[in-house]
């Protein structure tokens, strides 16, 4: 393959348009890769390393379909998966969804459709593998912290715990899955921090440092230090952030003073390793003045600057050039989470931006606490944040490419509408130059069915679904415009309608919105003959699965010889054909005008 080409696997079983398909994808400088099964697409992918991305037919014949060979092909290796295929019913696009997030292209589209769309789930593949590569990185620093660290929720349950802390209590995670904290704590020292829980909760204290005791799975019981804040995102749950070391070496090595000093010396080591080690930044300042008092490794490297002397807390945002992100503006010292921070405020940002001394720039999502001693008097403010430059401009690349497919499928809904509303056109015109009456009323009947056709489209593209629609919100403009158009200007009908609102598939609407055309225009050519006034009726319900539509008038009756299979037009022969092609059946019943009745089920056959 040519150097800088995307290898593409091009999955189809009709030989005339894989060639087509493969021909056209090559004039747009794609390398093109074609089989012909599911099971030489899965061997392909399996054997061809090279292969970037897979177009998916879904029908492949006898064997694996396309979805099967989907699941197959991501079982054993990453790649992104673009189903192609002339399927557009709800049931099929949602299933490939649960499979694969690039996309999904209805075969006739254009070639520029889809190229887009090809380019559009590459950019996806790589901005996904760039957000999953940061994921591993922050896993990576939970599982290898020196500490015991887990993230409990405010119920008190476990909801994340690390290595060092399950290898503490000789519980796996699935043990320790959803469980309470409580359930591992000694009973006599239960209530030992649990007052602090509840002040954090109220916001009366920001973080605490206690000690209890725990007993491990084996019935052991051990000491531990517990350092614990309360974490509120905004965006994820509430959750505590605990740190647990073990002490129980120290507390049963000596008096309770020493075990103590000692506790607090190791503790204070552990921290400041803790600090050394890990890739976010950690700064703590001095409350009320705002004087730096520790700033790790990682916190120097992304602000350019450690602890300085003669900061205040006025100065806080200028000495280290803190600006609101994209902008020239200083951050406000009243939003800044290490100022709310002395004032006893937990807060959290995600678009503080710091200027470096050598010019560069990082942009910093930052978690602010206040640290209170045990009288609940707040002395310092801490904060830690890390580099999010990456995050957000993957982000922001993600929000790119949706709109721009959102673009690109509301111009071809557009171009298809528009196309729609042209053959309808022509129809019209055809009709007004037809010399035989017979011919005229067959164009313009034709022109009245694609009326309703378009009309469904135009409702389908304009919901938030692209397969599904509110029978009411279809039906109803439906019955008024071929009304407007069809109503006898020597006549007054009267219509009601009462029209249920419930949600059927485009599958069904359509020849539901065709059978409507027939029935009304049957009625107004028919049903009134010799009369000037009359009423016709427009009905639609579903119950327990089964939906019916009934379409009445008060007109002169349809004579006992005519039905579906003796009309001498069309319409209702139509009509019959439609409600088989429904899975339904329809009927004719006479008595005070005339009552076509149409029932279905819910998942009979469809067009």
């Amino acid at each position: 393959m040519a150097a800088g080409r995307k290898t593409i696997l091009l999955v189809e079983d009709e030989a005339i348009v894989a060639m087509a398909e493969k021909a056209a994808l090559e004039k747009y400088g794609y390398a093109v890769v074609a089989v012909s099964s599911g099971e030489a697409a899965v061997e392909a992918a399996r054997t061809s390393p090279g292969i970037e991305l897979v177009l998916m037919d879904i029908d492949l014949g006898a064997g694996l379909d396309g979805t099967q060979a989907a699941r197959a092909i991501l079982a054993e290796r990453e790649l992104p998966i673009l189903f192609l295929s002339s399927h557009t019913e709800r049931e099929v696009v949602e299933k490939t969804e649960r499979i694969s997030s690039y996309g999904y292209v209805v075969k006739d589209s254009s070639i520029a459709v889809l190229d887009a769309s090809i380019k559009m789930a590459f950019k996806l593949f790589e901005a996904n593998a760039r957000l999953e590569a940061s994921e591993a990185r922050y896993r990576h620093s939970f599982d290898n912290a020196a500490l015991g660290v887990c993230h409990v929720g405010l119920d008190g349950r476990f909801q994340e715990v690390n290595l060092a802390f399950r290898r503490m209590t000789g519980y796996s995670e699935e043990e320790l899955a959803g469980r309470a904290f409580a359930d591992i704590t000694l009973p006599e020292d239960r209530a030992v921090g649990e007052d602090v829980f509840r002040r954090m909760v109220r916001g009366e204290t920001g973080a605490a440092t206690f000690e209890k005791r725990y007993v491990r799975k084996d019935g052991s019981v051990f000491w531990a230090s517990v350092s614990t804040s309360l974490v509120r995102t905004g965006t994820l749950p509430d959750r505590f952030v605990t740190q647990v070391m073990d002490i129980t070496g120290r507390v049963e090595a000596n008096g309770e003073l020493r075990e103590r000093e000692r506790a607090l010396l190791r503790q204070n080591e552990v921290f400041a390793s803790l600090l050394r080690c890990i890739p976010i930044g950690v700064f703590m300042v001095e409350a009320p003045s705002g004087k730096p008092i520790l700033a790790n490794e990682a916190a120097a490297e992304l602000l350019g600057r450690g602890v300085l002397p003669d900061v205040t807390k006025d100065s806080l945002a200028e000495v280290y050039a803190s600006y609101k992100a994209g902008t020239s503006e200083p951050y406000p010292l009243a939003e800044m989470p290490v100022f709310l921070g002395m004032s006893g405020v937990t807060a959290h940002v995600d678009d503080m931006e710091v200027h470096r001394p050598d010019g560069t720039k990082t942009l910093l999502e930052v978690f602010g606490t206040p640290v209170a001693d045990e009288g609940g008097r707040v002395w310092a403010s801490l904060v830690s944040f890390w580099d999010i430059t990456e995050k957000k401009a993957a982000e922001a690349r993600i929000r790119a490419l949706l709109a721009e497919k959102e673009l690109l499928l509301r111009e071809v809904h557009h171009r298809v509408k528009n196309n729609m509303a042209t053959m309808g056109s022509l129809l019209s015109l055809q009709a007004e130059s037809a010399a035989d009456p017979y011919a005229k009323e067959a164009l313009l009947d034709a022109e009245k069915r694609l009326r309703s056709m378009g009309l469904l489209y135009d409702r389908l593209y304009r919901s938030p679904s692209l397969v599904a629609l509110s029978a009411r919100e279809y039906l109803e403009p439906l019955v008024d415009e071929i009304l407007e158009k069809l109503m006898p200007g020597d006549k007054a009908v009267s219509v009601e309608k009462s029209i249920e609102d419930f949600t059927l598939d485009a599958d069904r609407l359509q020849p539901l919105g065709i059978i409507v055309n027939e029935l009304l225009s049957n009625a107004l050519k028919h049903a009134f003959k010799g009369r000037s006034r009359g009423r016709i009726a427009v009905s639609a319900w579903s119950r327990d699965g089964r939906f019916t539509l009934r379409v009445e008038d008060d007109g002169v009756g349809l004579p006992p010889s005519v039905d579906f299979d003796s009309a001498p037009g069309f319409g209702l022969r139509l009509v019959k054909g439609l409600a088989e092609q429904l899975g339904g059946t329809a009927r004719i019943e006479r008595g005070g005008g005339t009552r076509f009745v149409l029932e279905f089920g819910e998942r009979g056959p469809a067009g």
